[in-house]
């Protein structure tokens, strides 16, 4: 059988033990948001409430509907559950509680977000996490609100570049911390400086 159809029919084999294996993540993701209801609500708040997150409530559905459209190729051989990702869910878990501990919120919502990625190899196995590497790298990257761990570094390079600048043009300057010293002014590089507003706007 040659064509549209044939090529369709291929399209939609699905190896088996696809069934359970995606009952087992449903339930690990339920287990997981009903363990981490107050992560996902501080998440939630953050995209709300800062305008420089506010894209970041497109990044779940985006990620689920690149993933779904990656089934075909995803359900072509059988899940092979691995103990890594059991490892890593372990992992994670440690990383959450010392985030919790120390109040740190950037750590928690890493560490939730996170273990996605984990549950799908725990659950479906190496070559599934390969196959949605795409889609669960970007959830990573962009769910979680890593800005105002930019926004520091971002700030000293906006000085020094500032300065460097400065010296190009033969200014005397100085750098103290992120003022910068000429003897016509003083300058302080503040956060709305350091881009990163810019920076995910760009991404």
């Amino acid at each position: 059988m040659n064509g549209p159809l044939a090529a369709m029919t291929d399209n939609s084999v699905r190896a088996p033990g696809w069934v359970l294996a995606v009952a087992a993540f449903a339930v690990a993701v339920v287990v997981l948001l009903v363990c981490y209801w107050q992560t996902v609500q501080s998440l939630v708040w953050v995209w709300d409430h800062d305008g420089s997150y506010q894209y970041a409530f497109l990044i779940f559905p985006l990620s689920l509907w690149v993933a779904f459209d990656l089934r075909h190729p995803l359900w072509a051989n059988p899940p092979v559950p691995s103990v890594w990702g059991l490892a890593a869910v372990a992992m994670l878990v440690f990383v959450w509680y010392a985030g919790h501990l120390l109040d740190v919120n950037l750590v928690q919502h890493f560490a939730f977000v996170a273990l996605f990625p984990a549950l799908v190899l725990a659950c479906w196995g190496w070559r599934a996490l390969w196959v949605l590497a795409f889609p669960l790298g970007y959830l990573v990257v962009f769910a979680v609100p890593w800005g105002d761990a930019l926004v520091g570094p971002l700030q000293d390079f906006t000085a020094h570049f500032a300065v460097r600048a400065l010296e190009l043009t033969g200014t005397p300057v100085l750098l103290n911390g992120r003022e910068i010293i000429t003897p016509l002014a003083v300058w302080m590089v503040a956060d709305a400086c350091s881009g990163v507003k810019f920076f995910f706007a760009c991404t």
